[in-house]
């Protein structure tokens, strides 16, 4: 058998085999960077969420917003886009959602960022994160908002929890109302708990592709 320059395609497959795999974010449209829809009562959507209004639907008032005023922290936390919830309900919130694919009896790591516009003590604002909602693993993601003080806005703060999938479908919603002002969130991830370091089979696999490699760099027209 006769070792060919063309016998590098194979290599670069095997490489390919045996690249790690890197945990990624299972969340579409996570960031809110992406397209959106017009939902309920006018609400600007992002695309890969749906919107359950309050009880009283011309209540509802979700949007993914630009705006930028650094007077009450109203700005993305990183990119162009966020989530403002300024519903007004007094009954109800309004609830983005996504339903995620998911592992059974798997671990995710989740994470967002919230942030806090208004001033006024008394008001009503309700920030209720929920994971596996409807599932057997149910759980509030609690201690994400602080009462309201006249001290002013509350600015960007990352929250992280350690969940576990019921099943191969796992519901993450974001319960939100501010009667005067807004609950912003921002870049949404949901880690999918899969090892960025290589199997040990893998292992052997990249071995064998760069000394496969090494042999056609220096004999190329050699006989094996």
């Amino acid at each position: 058998m006769q070792l060919k320059r063309n016998a590098a395609i194979p290599v670069m497959a095997l490489l390919a085999l045996a690249a790690p795999v890197w945990a990624s974010n299972i969340v579409v449209n996570g960031d809110f960077e992406g397209t959106t829809y017009t939902g309920p009562n006018n609400d600007i959507v992002p695309t890969g969420w749906l919107l359950g209004p309050p009880s009283y639907s011309t209540q509802s008032r979700l949007n993914v917003e630009s705006t930028v005023d650094p007077s009450n922290d109203l700005a993305p936390e990183s990119g162009s886009n966020y989530v403002a919830f300024q519903s007004i309900a007094t009954s109800g919130k309004d609830c983005l959602y996504q339903d995620l694919t998911t592992v059974a009896g798997m671990s995710y790591d989740v994470s967002f960022w919230v942030a806090i516009t208004t001033t006024s003590v008394g008001n009503n604002v309700t920030f209720d994160p929920v994971w596996d909602e409807q599932g057997s693993n149910y759980a509030h993601m609690t201690s994400v908002l602080n009462p309201p003080s006249n001290t002013g806005p509350t600015g960007y703060t990352e929250y992280t929890f350690t969940e576990v999938a019921s099943g191969t479908t796992t519901r993450i919603d974001f319960h939100g109302v501010d009667t005067n002002g807004a609950v912003l969130l921002d870049n949404v991830v949901v880690d999918n708990g899969v090892s960025d370091a290589p199997e040990p089979g893998t292992l052997v696999i990249a071995g064998s592709a760069l000394l496969l490699a090494e042999m056609i760099r220096r004999h190329p027209g050699k006989k094996a």
